[in-house]
């Protein structure tokens, strides 16, 4: 008799790409959640029919091929738009418009209508718009996703799929079929934190602002240009919409937890997708420190690195790098300027302190625990503000 993945794989060991829930034709498999919050397969074994499809899905008992990169590219989208809304230089917005203008589909993260960080298939340029910027928590593909997306692939209609390296693996484990017209891109990624985190983070605003948080940025551009300024949109009683700005990142907790890479998923620590050999077709990140290897770059604007990993990424990196400006660099130097390419965050000891915390005592308790934010530090934040009101009173 075929035993069920879940009854065979070690809590741990499983990434929550949903794949072997994906497949499961017999509903004995439901996307649930684990005690830290984070996304996980959940097991009726009353309705388990023993077919070993879930098995036969799972990224960690079938790894895909991967592929070493043989270049690299920093990379600026030339649409300024385009470039203040992404969160590195565009590059994503590139390749999705040309997929777009192609008659393909878009599959990345957007956030729903709670704020939750679901993966999203579409067609639509304002939908794949939602698609864009950074999204610092584990983000949940729903069975519909992958079953859409291999109807599309099907239909002979080009698909881009964007998720961590993990998600890609699932992704490709279900399908089996490596379609031509399938495009993969992940991301460098040291980890994800729990949902049940970064929703217990979205409520205590809530609470804090007394609105609706519509919209959560973790790198918005407006103010501050490539950096790690917060950015909220609330929605009040009566529709008003306001928008709060955070310049320094470590005074909003859960982006300093994120951080600080003690809030992740403990597979995370140990990710076997934490190598130069990837398992999608193209890698897209941010070029830091490119200003070493290229001055002529705009830095305040952010930039993109890009690895084509595949035959297919770097025929779909040609057809997207007329919308860029672009430079070539070896493999080599892009590895030493995103270290979240080969290697993983050790495992820190506050971990599970972190999310007994946050499960026993909530987060206000949490988050005093683990984050609290120096009173200097916080002086220094609004620095500007006392500054300004020294030159309008005293000076």
């Amino acid at each position: 008799m075929t035993e069920c993945i879940c009854e065979a794989l070690p809590e741990d060991n499983c990434f929550g790409c949903m794949a072997c829930v994906t497949a499961c034709e017999s509903d004995a498999l439901e996307c649930g959640r684990n005690a830290d919050g984070f996304y996980r397969p959940q097991l009726h074994l009353e309705k388990c029919i023993r077919c070993g499809k879930c098995a036969s899905a799972c990224p960690v008992e079938h790894s895909p091929a991967r592929h070493r990169p043989i270049k690299a590219f920093a990379a600026q989208i030339k649409n300024a738009d385009e470039l203040l809304l992404s969160t590195s230089g565009g590059a994503f917005s590139a390749l999705s418009a040309e997929v777009i203008a192609r008659g393909g589909a878009v599959c990345g993260v957007v956030w729903d209508s709670d704020m939750h960080a679901v993966h999203s298939l579409s067609t639509d340029e304002s939908a794949i718009a939602r698609m864009h910027g950074s999204k610092y928590v584990q983000s949940l593909v729903t069975p519909d996703v992958f079953r859409s997306i291999r109807s599309v692939l099907q239909s002979g209609k080009t698909v881009l799929f964007s998720g961590t390296p993990c998600q890609v693996a699932g992704l490709r484990s279900f399908l089996k079929v490596d379609y031509s017209h399938l495009l993969t891109v992940d991301v460098p990624c040291y980890g994800v934190p729990s949902p049940m985190f970064f929703e217990q983070h979205i409520r205590a605003y809530e609470k804090k602002y007394k609105g609706r948080i519509v919209n959560f940025s973790f790198r918005d551009k407006h103010k501050n240009g490539f950096s790690h300024t917060t950015v909220f949109t609330i929605e009040k009683d009566g529709g008003r919409i306001i928008k709060r700005t955070i310049d320094d990142y470590r005074l909003v907790p859960y982006h300093y937890a994120f951080g600080k890479c003690d809030c992740f998923d403990t597979i995370c620590y140990r990710c076997p997708y934490a190598q130069i050999e990837r398992v999608a077709d193209i890698t897209l990140g941010s070029f830091w420190r490119i200003e070493e290897l290229n001055d002529t770059f705009s830095t305040r604007d952010g930039v993109s690195m890009i690895l084509p990993n595949s035959p297919k990424g770097e025929k779909w990196f040609e057809y997207a790098s007329k919308k860029m400006t672009l430079s070539e660099h070896s493999v080599d130097e892009a590895v030493a300027r995103n270290a979240g390419l080969v290697s993983t965050k050790p495992l820190p000891s506050t971990r599970d302190d972190l999310y007994a915390s946050l499960r026993g005592s909530g987060y206000h308790h949490a988050m005093k625990l683990f984050y609290r934010v120096p009173m200097w530090r916080k002086a220094y934040a609004y620095a500007p503000i006392l500054h300004a009101v020294k030159k309008l009173f005293f000076d």
